[in-house]
């Protein structure tokens, strides 16, 4: 296993600064994603890693060596590409079996190397086919297994997933983190997708205009965002204007005088945002004076959950995400409710 740290690291093409002196450490292991919109960096952050782009500044050092004047054949890492680039003219065993030839392995050694990757990946038997013959999933599973034949310190992936369909996507999800689980291989994984970074990841860096805006757990950056991009980002958010005073209370600027809870260090005093998921507002059709109430706008049917909007004040709606099968399975539009939460499911951002 291997670990990466990244530093410093500036890139411009032309006029536009893409990387912005960027600095990050991928602990050895991990299942590590670099997750943001298009254009915030991360791909091409993935390929200074890789020794496909040179940066303007900074170092990136793999196992305390620093890779500057290290060219990528040598560097000991993989690769998965968006787009798997297999060979089309040479088939499954010959694109694996290419890069070690490269090397110039044995044929005995090839042969042990290539039969392994492809059992790891679920595609010995289709070993003599070439890419046109077999899907997109299963071109995915071969691209992997080619990085892997050539045993990377690290292996790096740009969004392998983007091109699959969503239950093949969610079926590749799952044989990754078995194969993570399996290998204890340090992976670098760039995404735009949320689901995908939620599910898979370790640990979670979260791009935004070449600099990173959070890095942590899944659940913590899930559960405790740290500004409004990264709330918004990662996941469905509420972000509720509100005045802070004092104590483990805020109240919703300008509309209701009622205290809304939170737990968290507090920004000082003044106008700040309230975060709380959809799925953590609890909604209920009658008040005990304990909650915030407001009038249902809006009821969208999903299957499993019923999307609520509920306007709590002027121009400022609370979305909840019922159960169908809950109190409330079928709201209607106009009804009166009263929102709540627990505590611990609210965080205050600055603005």
């Amino acid at each position: 296993m291997s670990s990466l740290i990244i530093e410093g690291v500036r890139k411009k093409f032309g006029a536009q600064e893409v990387l912005r002196g960027l600095s990050l450490e991928v602990p050895s292991g991990s299942f590590f994603f670099l997750l943001g919109p298009s254009g915030c960096g991360k791909s091409t952050l993935l390929r200074i890693v890789a020794g496909l782009e040179k940066p303007d500044s900074g170092s990136v050092i793999l196992d305390g060596l620093d890779l500057a004047n290290t060219p990528p054949q040598e560097r000991g890492i993989g690769m998965v590409f968006q787009q798997y680039a297999l060979w089309p003219h040479m088939s499954v065993d010959e694109n694996l079996r290419f890069g070690l030839t490269c090397q110039g392995l044995p044929r005995s050694e090839q042969d042990a190397r290539v039969n392994d990757c492809l059992r790891l990946v679920r595609m010995a038997e289709y070993a003599h086919r070439y890419p046109h013959e077999i899907s997109g999933g299963q071109q995915q599973r071969v691209a992997v297994a080619r990085a892997l034949a050539l045993r990377p310190k690290l292996l790096l992936m740009d969004e392998p997933l983007s091109n699959l369909d969503a239950r093949l996507r969610a079926e590749i999800r799952d044989e990754l983190r078995v194969l993570h689980a399996h290998l204890g291989i340090t992976i670098v994984y760039v995404t735009h997708d949320q689901e995908d970074a939620l599910s898979l990841a370790s640990s979670v860096a979260l791009l935004r205009e070449g600099q990173i805006e959070q890095v942590g757990s899944p659940v913590d950056m899930y559960r405790r965002p740290l500004t409004p991009f990264s709330a918004t980002f990662l996941g469905d958010a509420n972000l509720l204007p509100v005045t802070v005073s004092s104590g483990p209370t805020v109240t919703l600027r300008g509309q209701q005088a009622h205290s809304l809870p939170y737990v968290g260090p507090q920004t000082r005093a003044g106008e700040a945002l309230l975060c709380i998921r959809p799925e953590f507002v609890q909604v209920r059709q009658e008040s005990d004076g304990g909650c915030l109430t407001g009038r249902v706008v809006a009821s969208t049917f999903l299957g499993a959950s019923h999307d609520l909007h509920v306007e709590v004040g002027a121009g400022v709606n609370v979305r909840a995400k019922l159960s169908s099968t809950g109190a409330l399975a079928q709201p209607t539009v106009g009804t009166t409710v009263c929102l709540s939460w627990a505590p611990e499911d609210a965080a205050l951002l600055s603005e």
